[in-house]
């Protein structure tokens, strides 16, 4: 008797891969240098203490901001699908059932983190918060989550692109800090 279920998942992994090569999109790549392109335009964003010390809070989040930018790049290509209002729907977003779970995933993240306007992401709780999730994401692999990787395979960021995350947080944190704004609970240990 032939295996019936290695005929039917044939199709189903020609169609989800067919889906996956169909949806790609294509976006110009990073090149990195040892340390990383927008890690050194982070170095350079003059996130320093002894700037922000003494600077108002709408500077210090413009500087925060800057290393944002410095960092966007990367958080296009897997962050801002679901955690901005510059969504880039797959084609399949036109099929009613998939509409509705891809709009019901981009409404829960835009909830917990909207990077739309720039640093701060939310105007709730504390600031800094959102930095260490973003951080505790990244470094737990959790962000983006597998079934967005599984359909947009450039997704998760390569090491040298989440060290130029790592060092944006870091700064921004160590910036927040010197105007007395800490998180609730420090970032996981690691980078």
């Amino acid at each position: 008797m032939p295996n019936r279920s290695r005929g039917l998942l044939s199709p189903l992994f020609l169609i989800a891969g067919s889906l996956a090569l169909a949806t790609a999109v294509t976006l110009p790549p990073i090149h990195y240098s040892n340390v990383g392109a927008a890690q050194l335009a982070v170095n350079d964003s003059s996130l320093t203490l002894s700037d922000t010390a003494a600077t108002s809070q709408d500077s210090l989040y413009a500087g925060i901001n800057r290393g944002f930018a410095a960092c966007e790049p990367i958080f296009v290509k897997g962050c801002f699908d679901c955690h901005t209002d510059r969504t880039r729907f797959p084609w399949y977003h036109k099929l009613p059932v998939i509409r509705g779970m891809i709009d019901s995933d981009i409404r829960n993240a835009q909830k917990r983190l909207n990077m739309s306007s720039g640093f701060p992401f939310s105007k709730r709780g504390n600031v800094a918060d959102d930095l260490v999730s973003i951080h505790d994401e990244l470094k737990g692999g959790d962000m983006p989550p597998l079934s967005y990787r599984f359909m947009h395979w450039e997704a998760k960021p390569s090491q040298a692109e989440a060290d130029s995350i790592y060092n944006w947080i870091n700064l921004s944190l160590k910036a927040l800090s010197a105007h007395c704004i800490e998180p609730t609970s420090p970032p996981e240990e690691g980078q």
